[in-house]
């Protein structure tokens, strides 16, 4: 048996991103090449910081229960313009 923490980045009509979420030996996550920022982050918004000085904040809009995990309903990125196309 094994867990594994995930976000899903949705913009239809665009496929699904899975994001896999990792801890971090000593405590702390990373997804991607970001961090999370215990310092920032609260109950309503995860703050994630990455080496050059990037910031991406995951802003819950409220609880949504799925398969017995909380998901955040929006995701606002400060980066610059683009910086997401896909």
């Amino acid at each position: 048996y094994e867990m594994r923490l995930s976000a899903v980045l949705s913009k239809p009509p665009r496929k699904d991103i899975l994001l896999a979420l990792k801890p971090v030996p000593g405590g702390g996550w990373t997804c991607g090449n970001a961090m999370l920022d215990p310092a920032w982050s609260t109950r309503t918004q995860l703050h994630w910081l990455t080496a050059d000085g990037r910031i991406s904040v995951w802003a819950r809009t409220r609880p949504v229960e799925a398969e017995g995990a909380l998901q955040f309903g929006h995701v606002r990125e400060l980066l610059p313009a683009g910086a997401l196309d896909l």
